[in-house]
């Protein structure tokens, strides 16, 4: 019920009154393909700050996080 986990997924649809018996069915429940635009714009060097656009983003995704760092090996990542 409510599975939207990518794997597989079953059904099983059973008979009542003058329908007997009852029926297994698997289907695949695929992780879909998302594709976006991320755009940085607003580049203020002496501020140190820009604007990240993601656009694109289809209507089921209900959150975007852009990781954002400055020191080479990404120890201050947030």
């Amino acid at each position: 019920r409510d599975n939207y986990s990518v794997g597989t997924a079953y059904v099983t649809i059973t008979g009542i009154g003058d329908y007997k018996g009852s029926v297994t069915k698997s289907f695949a429940i695929t992780e879909p393909v998302l594709t976006s635009d991320v755009i940085v714009q607003s580049r203020n060097a002496a501020a140190g700050t820009f604007d990240i656009v993601v656009d694109g983003v289809p209507g089921y995704v209900t959150s975007v996080s852009v990781p954002v760092w400055t020191k080479a090996d990404q120890s201050d990542i947030v």
